[in-house]
């Protein structure tokens, strides 16, 4: 991925041109938020709203479906089917944009777009310079796109050298989900032993800080060192943890490639040195 825009300025919106945000969801409410706090012009619909061919909104998309953005902030399953009964209602001259991470552009319509966020949403409002630094990922060549269809955003884009495909969109998920089970599972485990939860919040934040410095992005402790005995201990403490357990031999194996055969062959050694019983 390549960065492809900077800051962009604010409140230049395209003339004639209107929004019809749909979906309120975490993701389309903070876009509703975030629209009406810079006061760019839009609609927010549900779904059912396109069965009211009568209502003004739907009036307008149909009489200028060229000057009609529709942004679908739905589920991913919904996503192709809304579209091209969009599509098919209105022509091919609407521009409809989606957010998901997974669903494809490819051979679809020559105006149907999508730009995921890459962020883990909450019900908590974002304030809009917390939304500004959220950043927007573009499949090949489309990132000016995004600029076009959105002057008024000033999130920085990526894009991406390919489409996005189910390998962006799993390590997307792994990204986001992986850190929470661990830092819930480890928890739980360590409230037993009486450490409250708060007491990891700070150093999880360090882990944080240590990720955004490349330098510091790196194993440490007994696998950086390759401390094969304190590892193995690790590892039996494990034992009633299957999960847990898996990710540290994973993650030990990614660092250290030879560690479980030369933890095998170390454990073998040390059985052929053990005295064989003589019968008398």
């Amino acid at each position: 991925m390549s960065t492809t825009s900077s800051l962009q300025p604010k409140r230049l919106h395209l003339p004639n041109k209107r929004y019809y945000l749909i979906g309120k969801g975490r993701l389309g409410l903070q876009l509703s938020r975030y629209f009406t706090k810079s006061q760019i012009p839009f609609a927010h619909l549900d779904r059912s709203s396109f069965s009211n061919t009568k209502s003004k909104d739907i009036l307008a998309i149909a009489a200028a479906p060229e000057n009609s953005i529709v942004l679908l902030a739905i589920s991913d399953p919904s996503i192709v089917e809304a579209s091209e009964d969009l599509f098919s209602t209105y022509g091919e001259d609407l521009t409809v944009v989606h957010f998901s991470a997974s669903v494809q552009n490819k051979n679809l319509h020559s105006n149907f777009y999508g730009f995921h966020p890459l962020y883990s949403f909450t019900s908590r409002n974002l304030s809009s310079e917390e939304f500004e630094k959220v950043p927007f990922i573009a499949d090949e060549g489309l990132s000016h796109k995004f600029t076009e269809i959105f002057p008024e955003l000033r999130n920085p884009v990526y894009e991406l050298n390919t489409v996005k495909d189910p390998l962006y969109h799993a390590l997307a998920v792994l990204l986001g989900n992986l850190p929470i089970t661990l830092s819930k599972l480890s928890a739980d485990v360590l409230s037993k032993k009486g450490l409250p939860r708060e007491a990891l919040i700070p150093f999880l934040e360090s882990v944080l800080e240590n990720f955004k410095d490349p330098n510091k992005a790196v194993a440490s402790g007994p696998i950086a060192r390759k401390d094969k005995s304190t590892l193995t201990k690790h590892l039996e403490s494990l034992n009633n943890s299957p999960f847990l357990k898996s990710v540290y031999l994973s993650f030990i194996e990614n660092e250290w490639p030879n560690f479980s055969a030369e933890t095998s062959n170390h454990n073998n050694s040390n059985a052929s040195k053990v005295p064989k019983e003589t019968s008398l």
